[in-house]
């Protein structure tokens, strides 16, 4: 392998190294945090189970004057009756709607599906309807009075409603804004809401969801009486939002390394293809250009291959000098032979050589290959190409290109039971004896 695939293989072998070790960091990552947030949502709702949990049902004393670490939670019934909401997103529990024992007429006492006793006021606003509630009504002078001038600070419309701070209502009062539809938009407390039981179900499996472009992790515990009865449910939730930022970070931070580490590997190829293509226009010209460059390290003109013009017909002479170059620019780093055209450029054409060919041009070249087998071997024939073609610069001539790579290993020409190592050196081709050709290759570290 030549130091430059190393170099593109090395590079890519990194940029590969870096996107896994990238991605696998993030995962990790990721993994982490929500792990870690849900380890602090469960331990929360275990706080909250624990407190509710009593001797014959649910302990809502102390659970009320508990004092609960856990940031947000929900609490219902098996049924879907809530118990408490405690969190801004009372749509993390689907379809909530009021109580079918409650009238939106004003004042009025109820007792809730689990036995609790509350005191109501409900009333229409414009566009939907209001709901505040006391438990423990005794524990007021005026409990109506309490219930009417925090309902005041609702307004009469829905969007009124909706624009109401729960810190401006007082402590001990719960409160539901519904829509037309009868559907909670907004709730804070314990009012006897009812859920759909399946949603809820549904939600038990849930470890994360978006709320509101807001990402959660959440966490669930199971209420149970002495007789291990399920009673109730609690759901903690966590924001994500700052581990989320976090990780987008993190993500940002691990693409623009994995990015650059790519862009490296594509600046790399295309350096040396550019490189490439460069010394491929050098080595391999088009004969226009190698007539402006003339005869060189990479460039050779050749009359023929075949036919000897001063002898007046065909013999081994100009066989054996096309082979030479050949062998001279495997060895040299390769180069391009025209056949056809004399050493000043001027075009010469193919028409003697055809002549010992009957004519036709792809027996010349099967007789080209054919002694490039033959006296230099068969294993250097795929750096070697040829092609006849009309030659650019000058009409009704035809001119044979050969492109000659170059080879990896020493190429030696075999005549006359002798074998010759050339090499290029500017426009000539040189013969090297046995001690020049061996340091000749270990310099241009081509294997004997």
């Amino acid at each position: 392998m030549t130091i430059r695939r190393r170099a593109i293989a090395t590079a890519g072998l990194f940029a590969v190294l870096f996107t896994g070790i990238g991605g696998g960091q993030l995962i990790f990552v990721r993994h982490q945090l929500v792990s870690a947030a849900v380890s602090e949502a469960n331990a929360g709702a275990k706080e909250i189970a624990g407190e509710l949990a009593g001797t014959n049902g649910l302990n809502r004393t102390a659970y009320r004057q508990a004092l609960i670490t856990a940031g947000e939670w929900y609490v219902f019934t098996p049924s879907g009756m809530v118990i408490d909401i405690e969190g801004p997103s009372p749509e993390l529990l689907g379809r909530l709607v009021a109580p079918t024992n409650i009238s939106f007429t004003g004042l009025q006492s109820l007792v809730s599906g689990d036995g609790e006793q509350w005191r109501v006021f409900a009333r229409e606003l414009k566009g939907g309807s209001l709901a505040l509630g006391l438990t423990g009504a005794s524990r007021f002078k005026d409990a109506d009075a309490v219930l009417l001038a925090n309902a005041a600070k609702f307004g009469d419309t829905l969007e009124d409603a909706l624009r109401v701070n729960a810190h401006s209502i007082e402590w001990a009062v719960d409160y539901a804004v519904f829509d037309q539809k009868g559907e909670v938009q907004k709730v804070f407390g314990e009012l006897p809401l009812r859920a759909d039981p399946a949603f809820l179900s549904e939600l038990y499996s849930r470890r994360e969801l978006v709320l509101d472009g807001k990402p959660y992790v959440l966490a669930s515990r199971v209420v149970t009486d002495t007789a291990q009865r399920p009673i109730a449910t609690v759901i903690v939730t966590k924001e994500f939002s700052a581990e989320q930022r976090a990780i987008w970070d993190q993500r940002r931070f691990n693409i623009g390394v994995a990015t650059s580490a790519w862009l490296v590997v594509v600046s790399i190829v295309i350096v040396h293809f550019v490189r490439d293509e460069i010394r491929r226009q050098h080595i391999h010209p088009s004969l226009t250009e190698a007539r402006k460059q003339g005869e060189g390290q990479h460039v050779e003109f050749k009359r023929s291959l075949l036919w000897n013009r001063e002898r007046g017909h065909a013999d081994e002479e100009p066989r054996r000098n096309v082979l030479k170059t050949i062998v001279a620019f495997l060895n040299s780093g390769g180069g391009s032979l025209f056949i056809g055209v004399d050493d000043t450029g001027q075009p010469w054409g193919l028409a003697d050589d055809l002549q010992s060919c009957n004519g036709s041009e792809d027996t010349f070249r099967q007789r080209l290959h054919d002694f490039i087998a033959s006296s230099i071997g068969g294993q250097f024939s795929h750096y070697i190409h040829s092609r006849i073609e009309d030659d650019p610069d000058f009409v009704g001539y035809r001119v044979c290109c050969v492109g000659v790579g170059a080879a990896p290993q020493a190429a030696l020409l075999r005549l006359s039971n002798r074998t010759h190592f050339y090499v290029r050196s500017g426009p000539q081709t040189s013969e090297l004896d046995i001690a020049q050709a061996v340091k000749y290759c270990r310099n241009a570290r081509l294997q004997i």
